[in-house]
């Protein structure tokens, strides 16, 4: 599989599928392209895909500290789709999401669509008014304030279980559980982007100028933050639709691959 210099960080990415259609694949925190195998599986005669490790996950280099983490991301990505046809198909889980949702904006002649998995983009409930923001917010206190104290395996502990999926905590291997603990202040980096402050926020109102087609994917079994943040994100874009994956949570594309491979190709087949 490839690995390049783009925007500045060496940048591993895996290749899948034979389809017309172009697709650029941007998984979670604490995950790498890996976790986007099921879903690659079931639609390689579609789209031709290509899924990167974010900075300091899988393959590719570490943090550039002069930069936000997500504007780190993104530049590799603007990077990776100038190295072929644009635009692309861009299809994003988590705080991969946010990553597309922002190149969306920033970047429209590079997007033809966005697929939006389970975003964890909150200031869109916020600025929506929807009080599941203010709900959320309480809840993740605690979580807070270990990251702020030091205990970052009571933090990774924590966060893993909340979002992690079926699996807890409990049930990870030791070097599962270690690489979360590594990586969990990037979760200090990333918080700015969920909750639209500083650089990193995109207000609902710039949303609201994305005319691609915009599909947005959750699971029924989520934070109910989740559905608020989708709810939000439908209400002001002109060209949306969503679709819930039965019986699943935060880690739909993991848990359930062959269901949003199916979603996904619904949207994208004529």
């Amino acid at each position: 599989m490839p690995t390049e210099v783009l925007a500045g960080t060496s940048t591993y990415w895996r290749v899948e599928g034979h389809g017309a259609r172009r697709a650029i694949l941007l998984h979670c925190t604490f995950a790498h392209s890996g976790a986007w195998k099921g879903v690659m599986a079931d639609l390689r005669d579609l789209l031709t895909m290509e899924a990167m490790d974010l900075p300091a996950h899988g393959r590719s280099g570490g943090r550039d500290i002069a930069m936000t983490w997500q504007a780190q991301s993104a530049a590799m990505v603007v990077d990776l789709i100038a190295r072929n046809d644009a635009p692309v198909d861009l299809i994003g889980h988590s705080f991969g999401a946010t990553i597309a949702l922002r190149l969306a904006v920033a970047r429209p002649e590079l997007v033809r669509s966005l697929t939006l998995i389970e975003p964890v983009f909150f200031s869109a409930a916020r600025d929506a008014g929807r009080a599941e923001y203010a709900a959320h917010m309480a809840d993740h206190g605690g979580f807070v304030d270990l990251l702020e104290a030091g205990d970052f395996e009571g933090a990774a502990r924590g966060f893993s279980d909340m979002w992690g999926g079926p699996q807890k905590w409990a049930d990870q291997s030791t070097s599962q559980r270690q690489y979360i603990i590594d990586r969990i202040g990037l979760i200090r980096d990333s918080s700015d982007t969920a909750v639209g402050v500083g650089a990193d926020y995109v207000p609902l109102s710039d949303v609201a100028k994305i005319a691609q087609p915009v599909l947005l994917i959750e699971g029924d079994k989520s934070d109910p933050i989740i559905a608020a943040v989708q709810q939000s994100l439908d209400d002001v874009l002109p060209n949306s639709r969503r679709a819930v994956i039965k019986d699943a949570g935060h880690m739909a594309p993991l848990t359930h691959p062959a269901m949003v491979a199916a979603s996904i190709r619904k949207f994208l087949s004529p």
